[in-house]
Order: C-alpha cells, then sequence, then structure tokens
C-alpha cells in the first residue's frame, strides 16, 4: 500500500485553489429595472361657498350695516383677535339724554370659533347668543344662525315677501365650506300647503305659548302669519329657531 506525502497533498490542494481564484467568472448583473413611485393625485372639494371667521367677514361686510357697529379695544394682555363686541341700535328705541339712538353692548368671547358662509349678507342681527344672518342665493333665502358652539342654515322660501323655512342644516365648525341644499319649495307648493288646516294639537304640543290664541287659528296660513308676528318680537336666537322648526314642521 502506498504512503500518502502529505507535503505534496497540501501543495497541490494551494495549487488547485490558485487555479480557482485565477478563474474569469461572470460577475453577478443587478438588477437595473427603475422602480417608479406613483403619486397620488390630491382631491380638489369645491364648494359654494367658503367659511370664514366672523371677524374676518365682518370686516368686509361692515359697510352693509347700519345699526351695528364692531367696538374695538385695546387692553393688556387681552387678545383682540379673539373676542368681538358689537354696538347695535336697542330694539325698544328710544334716545339717550343727548339725543342719540340707545344702543345695546354685546361682547362674544373666542370669536375664531364662529364661522360663517363667505356671502354677501341682505341682513345681519346681533343677539345676546348669537347672530343671524340673512342671504340670497338662488332661487332661495337662507337664514345663518351663528351660534358658540355651531352654524346652523335654514333655507327659506321668499312668500310674497314672508320668509317660509323649509328645512334646516346644521354645519360643523372644522368644514372649510359648505354646498348649498339644492332642493327648493315653490311659492305654488307653499300656497297650496296653506290652504289645508292646520293640526292645533301638534302645534300645542310643539309650542305652548300658542294656546292662547290657538282658537283664532284654523289654517296653516293663519298659523304662519301668527309665527313670523311673534318672530319680530323674539330676541334669541333659540327661540327663533325654534319658530322656524314649528314653521318647517307646518309647511313639510
Amino acid at each position: 500500500m502506498e504512503s500518502l506525502d502529505l507535503t505534496q497533498m497540501v501543495k497541490t490542494s494551494e495549487e488547485d485553489n490558485e487555479k480557482e481564484q485565477n478563474l474569469d467568472l461572470p460577475e453577478e448583473e443587478m438588477d437595473s429595472e427603475e422602480i417608479v413611485v406613483e403619486e397620488t393625485p390630491v382631491e380638489t372639494i369645491s364648494y359654494d361657498a367658503k367659511l370664514i371667521q366672523m371677524s374676518e367677514w365682518f370686516d368686509k361686510n361692515s359697510q352693509n350695516f347700519i345699526n351695528v357697529r364692531q367696538v374695538k379695544v385695546d387692553v393688556t394682555g387681552v387678545d383682540p383677535n379673539d373676542s368681538l363686541i358689537f354696538s347695535v341700535n336697542s330694539p325698544k328705541g328710544g334716545k339717550d339724554s343727548n339725543g342719540n339712538d340707545k344702543k345695546d353692548l354685546y361682547l362674544f368671547k373666542n370669536s375664531k370659533n364662529m364661522i360663517v358662509p363667505d356671502l354677501t349678507p341682505n341682513s345681519f342681527d346681533v343677539y345676546s347668543n348669537g347672530f343671524k344672518i340673512i342671504y340670497n342665493h338662488s332661487n332661495k333665502v337662507i337664514k345663518c344662525y351663528v351660534l358658540k358652539t355651531c352654524m346652523i342654515l335654514v333655507y327659506c322660501t321668499d312668500f310674497h315677501g314672508v320668509l317660509i323655512p323649509f328645512m334646516k342644516e346644521k354645519v360643523s365648525k372644522n368644514v372649510e365650506g359648505i354646498n348649498i341644499f339644492s332642493e327648493y319649495v315653490t311659492v305654488d307648493a307653499i300656497e297650496k300647503k296653506l290652504e289645508e288646516n292646520v293640526d292645533t294639537e301638534s302645534l300645542q304640543i310643539k309650542y305652548k305659548q300658542i294656546q292662547k290664541d290657538i282658537g283664532k287659528i284654523k289654517t296653516n296660513k293663519e298659523a304662519i302669519v301668527w309665527i313670523v308676528e311673534r318672530q319680530a318680537n323674539v330676541y334669541d336666537v333659540n327661540h327663533l329657531l325654534q319658530l322656524d322648526d314649528l314653521m318647517i314642521s307646518i309647511i313639510q
């Protein structure tokens, strides 16, 4: 049996390794395919009216208001942009000792949270707990009630000079704009509805103050006339909304 020469074996192994290292092996090709990242287009939302802060809206439209003036004060430590003060002709009328119209003063704190549609108004009324703005838009009239916590739109039909509401919408403060309700109740449709007999029981449940005059009210038209006259002497946003709700229930 032949003996193995260990030295020769090591030498042979080294020569074989060297040959492998000298082989001209092809280099691995890297995947050079370009990765394309598709960008998702940003969706643009369109609105019929943008919402802006009450202070900005009033600055843009103040020239339209005869009986309302903004009072601006400079008090150390108070942010003038976060409070609104209005001077309004008193609904009770009268003159002061100098012969000037009597006025009421209203202060609204945290007014930055009060938003309104950026539209040109027909009228603007100030109350102790908010505002009422009336807009004309297309074939309808919109009452916009602005409270500290929200904004409420009441859609109306101009019925021979009387605003008769047919729908109400509450708008959140965290939206950028509004789209105007497209449906509309025609004058003819309201005319027919007003000729119908009124549900006096329902009226008394929804608005107890009508009970004293309920015997005089027979038709929907007579009920609407009573409510409109009542609204003319109301100076509270929540009460005005309650009466609008009552008219909506009659028209529906």
